[in-house]
């Protein structure tokens, strides 16, 4: 299953899952896009009613009496919900990922898929990328350190040396979120830069981030970015 987290608040772009991008809401470039990847099921989960009421040709459920810190929690409410088995794949895109490159879902779709058994439990699976110049020094990009085994070292919006693009785009299976529900949520490394993965990293467990060659697309987070896609 592929979940869209489509929050309406957000601080610096006023309800940016409705603003325009050349005729289309930013949630409607999303769900088109990642229907492209033709790889499983989509749901789209908002804790908005104008959201929900939109025609996105995808099923959307309302979270209006849950509070989810982030995208991991939202999907984890919403694999609860729909009373997933603990082996089921979930590939988790956030609704501001406007131009999300159907190939990298494909690509985290197939990562999924060779998961051991084993290890469903504690696996997080994202990628990185490429990084220029100037995105290394924008703090609405992630970036991320990775080891020679392709498992993330760090993840942060500051300039770092040795750091790739986060792409934004992320997989685990059901019994994930039982194990990440249940980890001690940083005050530091977790809530300082608002980066999600950085729990399960502090918690000792593993954050699988192999290279995506290519660009995976980029996200709403500024006015800017919004000017810029209405330009492309």
């Amino acid at each position: 299953m592929i979940i869209i987290p489509a929050r309406i608040g957000s601080s610096r772009v006023t309800k940016k899952m409705l603003r325009n991008i050349k005729g289309k809401q930013v949630i409607q470039h999303t769900v088109n896009n990642v229907l492209r990847a033709n790889v499983d099921e989509i749901v789209v989960a908002t804790d908005s009613e104008f959201i929900a009421e939109l025609d996105l040709g995808v099923k959307t459920i309302l979270m209006t009496t849950v509070e989810c810190a982030n995208g991991t929690e939202r999907c984890a409410y919403i694999a609860e919900q729909l009373n997933l088995a603990n082996s089921e794949p979930v590939i988790n895109v956030q609704g501001d990922k406007w131009d999300v490159n159907p190939e990298a879902v494909v690509k985290i779709h197939g990562y999924l898929k060779n998961v051991l058994p084993s290890e469903k439990h504690k696996c997080m699976i994202t990628m990185h990328e490429d990084i220029t110049d100037t995105e290394l020094h924008n703090p609405s990009i992630i970036k991320v350190v990775v080891n020679n085994n392709k498992r993330a070292l760090f993840f942060t919006r500051c300039p770092i040396k040795g750091g790739y693009k986060h792409t934004g785009i992320y997989g685990y299976h059901v019994a994930f979120f039982k194990q990440y529900m249940f980890y001690y949520k940083s005050r530091i490394l977790e809530n300082n830069e608002s980066l999600e993965q950085m729990r399960v990293l502090e918690n000792g467990g593993e954050v699988l981030c192999p290279y995506f060659k290519g660009n995976s697309g980029g996200s709403i987070n500024t006015e800017v970015d919004l000017l810029r896609a209405n330009k492309l």
